[in-house]
């Protein structure tokens, strides 16, 4: 649900511990940018009203750069620009996330990201910054 969502980001600001990193793993539309929580079409706008103090995102949705490009208040942004399999999805947020784990700048990863993923699924990775 986006409201618990909004809710959870908005407490952990209130208590001077802000989100750094969220991962969306949700069904997106292109037609008109939006993400699809259980309660319903949430857009690009919406979103950002609640994360403006995270640094970095990745929207794992089936042509999710809509929506990337609707986030400008996050300074790197991660999405898909074709749909991919969910494994393939899983590979691109597990090697993106582990480095910048290891410390690599969203640029860094989104290309070490790009470099270690088969073809026909690096061509649809898109960063946003």
């Amino acid at each position: 649900r986006f409201s618990r969502f909004a809710a959870t980001i908005n407490r952990l600001r209130a208590n001077s511990t802000p989100v750094r990193y969220v991962h969306f793993a949700l069904h997106t539309t292109a037609e008109q940018p939006s993400l699809l929580f259980e309660d319903g079409l949430i857009s690009g706008e919406q979103l950002s009203g609640v994360l403006n103090d995270v640094e970095v995102a990745f929207v794992a949705g089936c042509a999710s750069d809509a929506v990337g490009d609707l986030l400008g208040v996050i300074p790197a942004v991660v999405t898909f620009r074709e749909p991919v399999s969910h494994e393939h999805a899983a590979l691109a947020t597990k090697l993106f996330w582990l480095a910048i784990g290891r410390g690599l700048t969203p640029r860094e990863a989104y290309r070490e990201t790009r470099s270690r993923l088969p073809t026909e699924v690096a061509e649809y990775l898109e960063l946003h910054q």
